[in-house]
């Protein structure tokens, strides 16, 4: 355990404001333990890199499956940008596999640290769902596992027969979504100009991809941040995490409708202070309500910025229902080798 004390701990207790113990934070169950040690802390490859083990030579039925599927697995969620995969176990709540090996590898979430995570959501409410084709996205939360940056999940049944014996999540990509929100960090190039951006924002008021300001130039978003009067801790979170998701707020005239379900173009103070052109609408995708904006500073708007909110938000709810798709379809492969 010293290994995940070293490499866990001492990463995740930067993140936090009251430091933790790996008490809190590991499981205590022998076998999923005796796991950990052969896929984790023995595995001789560095923190983040433990999914390049494709297996280990201790002759046990896990291991033979392991480096039959592991490959199939780690190849989807590389090719199509997740964060990680997970199948856990409908009985015992316990995540049998993920692809890359962190902590929560083996941990419950039926009952100890991860139970009231946003993954253990996610895995409650399709075990309780009596079909094969339901799905549950569940928004972004600090995930202690993932040194507690803010992570969303996607969740739907794995079947034998009639039977539902486990739940497939994905920890949703937040780099894919930001390059869908950025444009790949090229604004000029679909009419955003120089000031111009495009931004979710969740229930609580925060931003689901990262704010175009902390991307371009830093050192002024942080000053901008001051001048406002955000909280120190909310900037050196920001700073930690090289993060704006979930953390900065934006409570404008557009967001605040947008989130009444209102959808209109005005001309308004941004997050910054400064007046924009902004189109906004409510954004509604697998029981998320959240909303979208996609703004310019009024020096430097133009008519097309309406255009522009609905190709943004076309091709996010095509990402998010592709997500739903590829669920279902590795639902069913799984399912047939049953």
């Amino acid at each position: 355990m010293d290994i995940l004390g070293k490499e866990f701990l001492s990463r995740l207790n930067k993140n936090l404001i009251i430091p933790t113990t790996l008490k809190d934070e590991v499981t205590a169950d022998p076998s999923a333990t005796a796991l950990q040690n052969l896929y984790i802390i023995k595995n001789p490859n560095p923190t983040s890199q433990k999914h390049n083990m494709l297996s280990c030579d201790d002759g046990s039925n896990y291991s033979k499956t392991h480096s039959k599927y592991h490959t199939v697995f780690k190849n989807f969620i590389e090719r199509f940008g997740y964060y990680d995969l997970f199948i856990i176990d409908n009985e015992t709540g316990k995540i049998v596999y993920t692809v890359y090996k962190e902590v929560d590898f083996t941990s419950s979430l039926s009952e100890g640290p991860l139970k009231h995570t946003n993954l253990a959501e996610a895995f409650e409410y399709v075990k309780s769902v009596s079909s094969d084709t339901v799905s549950k996205l569940v928004d972004y939360e600090p995930y202690h596992p993932s040194y507690n940056a803010h992570s969303s999940f996607i969740a739907c049944p794995i079947f034998d027969g009639k039977k539902q014996i486990g739940v497939l999540a994905f920890q949703m990509p937040i780099d894919r979504i930001n390059s869908i929100m950025t444009n790949n960090e090229r604004w000029e190039n679909v009419g955003l100009g120089k000031s111009g951006e495009t931004y979710i924002i969740g229930e609580d008021m925060t931003l689901r991809n990262q704010s175009r300001f902390l991307i371009e130039d830093s050192v002024n978003y942080f000053k901008m941040l001051r001048d406002l009067g955000v909280g120190a801790t909310t900037i050196s979170k920001i700073k930690t995490f090289n993060s704006s998701i979930g953390l900065q707020e934006v409570k404008t005239v557009g967001t605040l409708a947008a989130l009444k379900d209102s959808s209109d173009t005005k001309i308004f103070p941004d997050y910054r202070g400064v007046s924009v052109l902004s189109s906004y609408k409510p954004l509604n995708v697998l029981g998320m309500h959240w909303a979208i904006l996609s703004e310019i500073d009024e020096d430097e708007a133009f008519t097309e910025i309406v255009a522009l909110k609905h190709k943004m938000t076309g091709a996010f709810c095509c990402f998010i229902a592709g997500s739903d798709c590829y669920f279902l379809f590795y639902v069913d492969a799984i399912n047939a080798s049953y």
